[in-house]
C-alpha cells in the first residue's frame, strides 16, 4: 500500500484504509495484511479502553484486550462510512458497549439491597479506598445532605458500607437503626448525591467519551 503523502492527517489514512478493506473484502478478497495495518493504527483505543475498564481489576486486562480485537474484526464488518462517522470513533462506541455487557455479565449477582450499584459505580467506588483521592471524597462527603436532619447518620452508613465494606446488617446495628432497609435507602440517597458531585468538583476521575467513547473512567 501507498505510504501516507506528507502533511496528511493520520485519521485520513486511517479513514483511506478502511475503505481500501471494505473495498476488497466486497470483491471477495481477505484484506489481511490492510486489517494488520488498521489495528496498529487503532490498537491504542482498545488499549485505552481495556485499562480504564479493568482500573481496578488489571488482572482482566488482558481478556479484554482480546475481546476488543475480536469487536474490531466485528467493526470492519458493519462499519458503514456514508454515515459520516469516522472509524476510530465507530470503534470506540462498539468496544465500549462491548465492554460495558462484559461487565455487567461477569458482575451480575443477586440483588438483595437497594445500594447495590450499577458495574461502573462498584469500580468507582471501590476505589475511593485509594488513599489518592482520600481527601477530595472527604471534601465532598462533608458538603452533601446539607438540609437533612439525619445527615450525620446517612453519611456515616455510606462510609462504613463503600469504605469498610460492612454489610447493611453490621451498620444497623452500630447505628441502632431499626432495619437494614432503612440503612440501605441512607446508602442508596448518599450514594446518588456523592455521584452527581464527585465528577462535578473532579473531572479529571472521569473523561466525556462522547468524542472517546462514552461515560466512564480514565486512566
Amino acid at each position: 500500500m501507498a505510504s501516507r503523502p506528507s502533511g496528511s492527517r493520520p485519521e485520513d489514512a486511517t479513514e483511506q484504509l478502511v475503505r481500501d478493506i471494505l473495498k476488497t473484502l466486497a470483491n471477495g478478497g481477505a484484506a489481511r495484511d490492510e486489517k494488520e495495518q488498521l489495528w496498529v493504527l487503532c490498537v491504542d483505543v482498545v488499549d485505552r479502553l481495556a485499562a480504564r475498564y479493568t482500573r481496578f481489576q488489571p488482572q482482566q486486562r488482558e481478556d479484554y484486550f482480546s475481546e476488543g480485537y475480536l469487536k474490531f474484526e466485528q467493526a470492519l464488518s458493519t462499519f458503514e462510512p456514508e454515515r459520516g462517522v469516522p472509524f476510530r470513533a465507530y470503534l470506540r462506541r462498539c468496544v465500549s458497549n462491548h465492554f460495558q455487557d462484559l461487565k455487567r455479565k461477569r458482575g451480575s449477582r443477586s440483588v438483595q439491597f437497594p445500594d447495590d450499584l450499577p458495574d461502573i459505580e462498584v469500580d468507582f467506588l471501590a476505589g475511593l479506598r485509594n488513599e489518592e483521592i482520600a481527601q477530595q471524597v472527604e471534601e465532598v462527603l462533608g458538603s452533601l445532605l446539607p438540609r437533612d436532619r439525619q445527615r450525620e447518620r446517612k453519611i456515616m452508613a455510606f462510609r462504613l458500607r463503600m469504605l469498610e465494606a460492612w454489610t447493611p446488617e453490621q451498620i444497623r446495628g452500630w447505628l441502632k437503626v431499626k432495619n437494614a432497609n432503612l440503612v440501605s435507602q441512607w446508602i442508596h440517597r448518599v450514594r446518588k448525591a456523592f455521584m452527581a458531585e464527585f465528577p462535578r468538583r473532579y473531572p479529571e476521575y472521569f473523561e466525556d467519551l462522547t468524542g472517546e467513547g462514552g461515560l466512564g473512567l480514565v486512566e
